[in-house]
């Protein structure tokens, strides 16, 4: 097992430990963005739009809703580690819930990979690759709850299959770990037009458009 822990805050350069053993690869990632949980969530639950603004994910869609908060995807991953790592796809069960954190609410969304050859056959131009339990969630900052200002927390927990060496597969699970959170935020100011700064330890959130 190879346990990374990355810490993306605004403005300021992320942090990693790590440590290793026999089994899957687990990082984790904890950010802020300059929005509130539910922005967020709604944002990840649109499977079909993540290709639009995640360019590390090709394909993202829903297999089969099992019941109003449990389905099934697949979701099909670029090459990564400059095409040293070939195209990957996963096929997996997730579920979304939301809880109340202070005085505000969270969202989790939780998964890992199933068989399911049936609705999603393997591809001959993507590995079939393997999650463990794993997710993310959205939750409110401590005395800041009712400000556009929440923790992303992401746990990938995740077995590419293939001969890769352990160094190959870190360096490319941090790169895509930071450019998800350089995306999601991209996305987000799209969608809110809020960015944010970092002044003396506080997050702050800043207006700004778009470049043009």
């Amino acid at each position: 097992m190879c346990c990374v822990v990355c810490c993306v805050q605004p403005k300021s350069p992320p942090h990693f430990t790590s440590s290793q053993t026999k089994s899957f690869n687990i990082f984790k990632c904890h950010t802020f963005v300059a929005a509130r949980p539910e922005q967020v969530f709604e944002i990840l639950f649109d499977l079909p739009t993540t290709p639009a603004w995640n360019k590390a994910i090709t394909k993202y869609h829903t297999l089969q809703q099992l019941t109003a908060d449990i389905d099934t995807t697949l979701c099909v991953a670029a090459a990564a580690g400059g095409g040293a790592i070939s195209s990957r796809d996963f096929v997996g069960v997730r579920q979304y819930r939301m809880r109340r954190w202070g005085s505000g609410m969270a969202y989790v969304i939780g998964g890992q990979s199933i068989v399911c050859n049936e609705r999603a056959p393997e591809s001959p131009d993507s590995t079939r690759a393997w999650n463990g339990s794993g997710g993310l969630t959205m939750c409110p900052v401590p005395g800041r709850e009712n400000e556009p200002i929440c923790q992303v927390s992401w746990i990938l927990n995740g077995d590419l299959r293939g001969w890769l060496p352990r160094s190959l597969i870190e360096s490319a699970c941090k790169s895509t770990m930071i450019r998800w959170t350089n995306n999601i935020r991209d996305a987000l100011l799209k969608k809110t037009g809020q960015a944010f700064t970092l002044q003396n330890g506080q997050v702050v959130p800043t207006r700004s458009a778009p470049a043009s």
